[in-house]
């Protein structure tokens, strides 16, 4: 997304004022009561805050049990202590939290009152008090027949659930949906569930077959030996090759959807519990290398170091995972009846009577569940959570994962190492009280809001471009507004501009719509620089035709560099930015997406744009509203 054009606000204030007037005849009313909202949020909105890197402290969520897994529920400050590195860190802020049965448990927050047309934000829907939690069930990696065990086990506990649990509903097929957003209504939640009928994953289903791929199966390794080793190790290279293309897209939709859900989530104050119902994805691949054991294929994998990464990010937005294996108790498949092939996709009706193939498909098969549950324990461990596998009882491990992220300890601290380095640094959390187990966030990465503008330039593209993508839900984490508007009523807003110099001439024109955004300067990352604050931000508009096509993307970059006074009006207000786009008539949908350069925060939402009215009287009625 290159910027259409760069505005730049200096020491001139009355540019600055100028920009402000124009946003606050339209906006200010329902900026008012959107903070207004916003300050009757639950008392953990500070924790809420303090994962982000601008506020130098770090949340700790800290689960404490006994032998029993019961929750402990009367510890104090003066029972932990709390390491970083192996130094220990002095306690700022110290809160207990727990289900309060006489207290509404999610309240929804009414959306901004205005008559002001096409006004969209991002601002929280809902406040809680206590842990949101989440059900995802991720049909990426899930055989079908497991996804429908895994509905009918949801139903199950939704069946029994009681109505002071915040739950929201979420589907990993090829996107990420967003099925349910928070209630407490268990018939809302059970009929989200409903809809999930079970898909069959392109990415488990036969990841081989193809045109190009001879169909061997029927006869599995054995078939192989009716060819020339040259012609073998082809065909082996090419199934590998398959395999590794298949996997490595899974894995990559996967942890970008875990991502997404860090972004829609982090906005929100408190502890999240994400309950992930998975057959569970590989943390590294091995190919075959049954026809030459000493030659390395070159398709080898390992995805440890991008899981770690996305549990980390996942654990700075306070949400914990508790995965489930949707397998539930797992027989290996070579004794399965209802299977008789190879995890490698080939017929074992021949090969199961040599005990030499059987017992490589045995230990593939154990292979393959120890990735699983590795890669679910390490989520898990990353981010204060806990696994369940090897169980039947779905919905009964759902009601664990619930029950136990619903009670904790929140522990702040700020670090005395200053040196913001990026490097990962180690929490340990250690109670003086005996027999207790303890599960907390394990660390995290010490950025600094400066650095992310020396990473890579794709890879900040790229993560900005998946945020705007309908694929995914929206992203809370930076707040904002934004007021859509349609050519004739916008071209006498864009004079105003192009007379004030903030944009260019060539920003008029009969097809010209106007997105005009308010960020939020509070979760900005300002750096004070002689005696004045600098901030960046990036908005950006990408448009879709209604079948869903990507038809128009544009972006621009504000660079605010404010005197005192300026910076306070900014402060008291919001920092404005201006998207101009250039559509045929029609009807359009719009991800709207605003991010701090500096330290990486990303906002998005959603709006609608109708660009088929563009008559005179149109712009006239434009004008008068305004």
């Amino acid at each position: 997304m290159n910027p259409t054009f760069r505005s730049t606000f200096g020491a001139i204030a009355c540019a600055l004022l100028l920009c402000l007037l124009v946003f606050a005849i339209a906006l200010r009313p329902a900026l008012s009561a959107s903070a207004q909202s916003q300050a009757a949020g639950p008392s953990q909105a500070e924790p809420s805050a303090v994962v982000k890197v601008t506020t130098r402290l770090i949340v700790v969520d800290v689960v404490a049990t006994d032998g029993r897994g019961n929750p402990i529920t009367d510890l104090q400050p003066g029972d932990f202590a709390l390491m970083e590195d192996g130094k220990e860190q002095k306690i700022r802020s110290f809160t207990f939290v727990h289900p309060d049965p006489a207290a509404p448990r999610v309240i929804p927050i009414s959306a901004t009152e205005s008559e002001i047309p096409g006004l969209v934000d991002n601002h929280l829907r809902y406040k809680a008090n206590g842990a949101l939690n989440v059900l995802l069930l991720d049909a990426m990696n899930t055989q079908t027949q497991d996804q429908k065990y895994a509905r009918d086990q949801m139903i199950k506990f939704l069946n029994k659930i009681p109505t002071d649990r915040p739950i929201a509903v979420f589907a990993l097929g090829r996107n990420l949906t967003l099925l349910q957003d928070f209630t407490t209504d268990p018939a809302l939640l059970r009929a989200a569930v409903n809809t999930l009928t079970g898909t069959a994953s392109a990415h488990l289903e036969k990841p081989t077959a193809g045109p190009e791929m001879p169909d061997i199966s029927p006869w599995g390794l054995e078939a192989l030996a009716y060819y020339a080793p040259q012609v073998q190790q082809s065909l082996k290279a090419f199934r590998e090759e398959r395999i590794t293309d298949a996997t490595d897209i899974q894995v990559n939709i996967t942890l970008s959807a875990l991502k997404s859900i860090a972004r829609a989530l982090g906005g929100y104050p408190g502890r999240k519990n994400l309950i992930w119902l998975s057959g569970g994805f590989p943390a590294a691949l091995v190919p075959d290398s049954s026809i030459d054991f000493n030659r390395s294929s070159g398709h080898e994998r390992s995805y440890y170091l991008e899981i770690e990464r996305v549990a980390k990010q996942l654990s700075d937005a306070q949400i914990s995972v508790y995965p489930v294996d949707a397998r539930s108790l797992i027989n290996n498949s070579v004794y399965s009846s209802m299977s008789n092939t190879a995890s490698t996709g080939e017929y074992m009706g021949r090969t199961a009577r040599d005990p030499g193939a059987m017992s490589r498909e045995m230990a593939i098969t154990s292979d393959e569940l120890l990735a699983a549950h590795s890669t679910m324990n390490k989520m898990a461990e990353e981010t204060g959570g806990r696994a369940f596998y090897d169980r039947n009882d779905l919905d009964v491990a759902i009601k664990q994962g619930l029950d136990d992220g619903s009670t904790y300890y929140s522990i702040s601290y700020t670090p005395e190492n200053k040196d913001w380095n990026g490097r990962y640094r180690k929490i340990a959390v250690r109670s003086n009280r005996q027999g207790l187990k303890l599960r907390y966030r394990a660390g995290y990465f010490a950025l600094d809001p400066e650095k992310y503008q020396l990473l890579d330039v794709k890879a900040r593209a790229q993560e900005f471009g998946q945020a705007m993508s309908f694929d995914f839900p929206i992203s809370t984490v930076l707040p904002f507004q934004a007021q859509v508007t349609p050519p004739g009523a916008a071209a006498p807003l864009l004079q105003r501009l192009i007379e004030a110099q903030m944009m260019p001439a060539s920003a008029a024109g009969p097809n010209k719509s106007l997105i005009r955004f308010a960020v939020d300067a509070h979760a900005l990352s300002f750096q004070e620089k002689n005696g004045n604050q600098l901030a960046q931000v990036d908005c950006a508009v990408q448009a879709y035709n209604a079948k869903g096509k990507s038809v128009k993307t544009e972006s621009n970059s504000v660079t605010a560099d404010l005197p005192p006074e300026s910076y306070k009006k900014v402060m008291e207000n919001w920092l404005p930015c201006t998207v101009v786009v250039d559509l045929p008539p029609g009807e359009y949908y719009l991800r709207l997406g605003v991010r701090d350069a500096r330290s990486g925060l990303v906002g998005t939402t959603n709006a609608k744009l109708n660009t088929l009215a563009t008559s005179a009287s149109a712009a006239t009625e434009g004008e008068k509203k305004q």
